[in-house]
């Protein structure tokens, strides 16, 4: 009888530290700040997650008329802008650049520039598009023309990612 009673008891004490383990770390997320890509959209008061360490920004360009497009890499206190994607060279074209591919008359070029964050003006016309994740956002339909899309590294907690939501 004294060994069942004590076979029970460890195993009740197994369960109830596992258990005490399981809800600190799942406090410990809860509380603690991780990094995060915030967007937020001044002209409509709102903020959401790009919830990958990647992503690119894709334009059709205001002169060329061409397809334009640029990745980036979050880094702890900003943005690495890795490469840039583009049909034609003009103004602002990265003169110096090194040549990473040439296909279908697309030419990418190794930038690898740090940006403490990103603004961004977006119009209907200029067809603003975010990509993460396999994950395509036209943010310029959803915004006035010629509004602001700020990008920002924020280290926050992970409740506060997920109340702001994966931008869509």
């Amino acid at each position: 009888m004294k060994l069942q009673l004590r076979k029970n008891n460890r195993a009740i004490t197994s369960v109830m530290i596992l258990a005490l383990v399981t809800l600190a770390g799942l406090g410990l997320t809860y509380i603690f700040p991780v990094n995060t890509t915030v967007v937020s959209l001044p002209a409509s008061a709102r903020e959401c997650v790009i919830p990958t360490d990647s992503f690119q920004l894709k334009w059709r360009h205001s002169v060329e008329k061409t397809p334009w497009s640029e990745h980036y890499q979050r880094a702890s206190q900003g943005f690495m802008l890795t490469d840039t994607e583009l049909v034609s060279f003009g103004a602002g074209t990265p003169s110096t650049a090194p040549v990473l591919s040439q296909e279908n008359g697309h030419v990418r070029l190794q930038v690898n520039t740090f940006m403490k964050e990103i603004n961004w003006m977006v119009s209907r016309n200029m067809q603003g598009q975010m990509i993460f994740d396999r994950h395509q956002w036209t943010v310029s339909e959803q915004l006035p023309d010629y509004s602001l899309v700020k990008i920002t590294v924020q280290r926050i907690p992970i409740w506060k990612v997920w109340t702001l939501g994966v931008c869509q």
